[in-house]
């Protein structure tokens, strides 16, 4: 007889094979990572010993020796790796037709599967005092989900707060994507169902070249090049640190920009420093890439060639030539309401420096490549393309002198009134100007950050608790504040779905009933009255 198999049928269903067919063997209290041989999901491969749930054999299958090993073995038996941690040994069983039978494994493929998982435990990077998760880039991955930061902006006492204050989701590398009021991407979000990936694989990504040549990648950490490489979420921003074999120290910091008068609705930053450790005068080109959201999300659904046609690249300069921004522009006028960009400034022995190079097409930017090994890296097209999607790449030319630091600032943001009609190009260039007016100098991006910590540490201070078990204290103190605060202004839908069009849900009440006591505290009580006046309104808009 015929019949279908699905998937929650069989979900899970590896580890009770692993017991049944193996009995005593498997050991109570201890954690084994399995999977169906073939197809036919009827016999089963196991390696155990852990202590919690790790990706094992996926990690195994990556080592060459091994995976041809493993690929090799009897598809009629089921096959079982017990890790001795004492002994560093590894003892391997097969089963037929309920029979047990203890193989030899040789001593060279007992040796990798040792190397390979031996420092699991680590797996998962660990919490620091801070409440910050630190992760070692060059582990594997415990799971799709586990590495996920949440970011939030700050326009407490500006214009619907609660809609427009913006937020970002950022990975481990740097990924993600961002959106400011309500449901309005800035950076994009994936064009396709894999719910795992937040944001289109280029955002928050840069380069480095040296001589033609590429010598770093943001999101390649397994590079010949790159001797170590971590990353810690902290409470609304993530640090990225990099060390290279050539002798370059690369560290990447992501957050919000506060609210300031005169500055754009949303603006997401990332600082990159750069430090030559070498004795010898490096000249470097940072490359920035990303890709803008479309204007018309809706249309993705309909019509994409619509989607492309109505957009084309467009540039502002200053008086001096200089390139205050780079931004798609739509055509009709509904596109008009939001205009996201993007800009880069850099720091060279203290002068500023704008980006040099520039390329608006996805296609010319990586070639037959990828964005690992793009084909058009060394020199970009500083062409304008009249259609396709918000890709951009920003290239600037920078020396960095022996024992000392250059430093990238590279802004995406958005541009509005948040009104219905299209922003003025006066508003737009006002907005540019004055971006770039504020951050004039190296360390004022320093000063935003300070001042966004300090804002968070204020709000915290509510509630501070000491019960003597410092994990749970960390959590209490630093980072459940700051969820009860992010969830404050977002829809549980962002973290990683793919659009998330909700605006505001009936559920976010809870969160400010929770986060009010904080902002109470710190003297924001008409602020606190202004959100809930804001949810009010909307549900009652909507007849409940």
């Amino acid at each position: 007889m015929i019949k279908g198999i699905e998937a929650r049928a069989v979900l899970k269903k590896e580890l009770h094979k692993v017991r049944e067919i193996f009995g005593d063997l498997v050991e109570e209290g201890l954690v084994y990572d399995s999977q169906f041989i073939d197809i036919s999901l009827k016999n089963i491969m196991a390696i155990g010993g852990f202590t919690f749930n790790v990706p094992a054999l996926k990690e195994m299958f990556k080592e060459e020796a091994l995976a041809v090993f493993l690929s090799k073995i009897d598809s009629k038996k089921s096959h079982l790796f017990m890790i001795n941690w004492t002994d560093l040994k590894v003892s391997y069983y097969t089963s037929r037709d309920h029979k047990i039978i203890e193989e030899q494994i040789e001593s060279y493929m007992e040796e990798l599967i040792i190397s390979i998982c031996k420092g699991y435990q680590n797996w998962a990077g660990y919490i620091n005092e801070n409440g910050e998760h630190v992760i070692d880039l060059k582990k594997p991955v415990p799971g799709p989900h586990f590495y996920t930061n949440m970011l939030l902006g700050n326009r407490m006492n500006f214009f619907a707060a609660l809609q427009s204050t913006p937020k970002s989701v950022v990975d481990r590398f740097g990924g993600g994507s961002f959106r400011a009021h309500a449901a309005t991407q800035v950076l994009a979000t994936r064009w396709d169902m894999l719910p795992e990936e937040n944001g289109f694989p280029a955002n928050r990504q840069f380069y480095i070249v040296e001589e033609g040549k590429q010598i770093f990648y943001s999101a390649d950490v397994l590079d010949k090049n790159i001797k170590s490489a971590t990353c810690r979420h902290c409470q609304n921003h993530t640090v990225i640190e990099y060390e290279t074999y050539c002798g370059l120290k690369v560290t990447r910091t992501i957050f919000l920009l506060p609210q300031y008068d005169g500055l754009p609705v949303a603006t997401e930053v990332q600082r990159i420093t750069v430090t030559n450790t070498t004795p010898k005068k490096r000249s470097l080109k940072v490359v920035a890439v990303g890709m803008l959201a479309t204007a018309v999300p809706g249309a993705l659904m309909e019509d994409v060639v619509y989607s492309n046609v109505i957009m084309q690249s467009k540039i502002m300069k200053d008086k001096a030539d200089n390139m205050l921004a780079y931004m798609p522009s739509y055509y009709p006028e509904n596109a008009g309401t939001d205009v996201r960009f993007t800009t880069l400034m850099a720091y060279e022995k203290g002068q500023k420096k704008y980006a040099d190079e520039l390329c608006t097409h996805y296609g010319e930017f990586v070639g037959s490549g990828s964005l690992y090994q793009p084909q058009g890296l060394c020199k970009l097209t500083n062409k304008l393309n009249t259609k396709g999607p918000g890709f951009f790449a920003l290239g600037c030319s920078l020396e960095i002198e022996p024992q000392t630091t250059i430093y990238v600032d590279h802004f995406a943001g958005l541009i509005s009134r948040l009104e219905k009609t299209r922003v003025p190009e006066d508003f737009i260039i006002d907005q540019l100007e004055n971006l770039h007016d504020q951050f004039s100098e190296e360390h004022t991006i320093d000063r935003s950050l300070e001042e966004q910590l300090s804002s968070y540490e204020k709000y915290s201070s509510y509630l501070q608790v000491e019960t003597g078990e410092r994990e749970f204290d960390t959590y209490v103190n630093k980072n459940l504040p700051f969820q009860v605060l992010y969830q404050t202004f977002v829809s549980r839908s962002f973290d990683l779905t793919q659009k998330g069009y909700r605006e505001i849900g009936f559920r976010e009440i809870q969160d400010i009933f929770v986060s009010q006591y904080y902002l109470i505290s710190m003297g924001q009580t008409e602020y606190t009255k202004a959100l809930l006046s804001e949810w009010i309104e909307k549900v009652f808009e909507y007849g409940y």
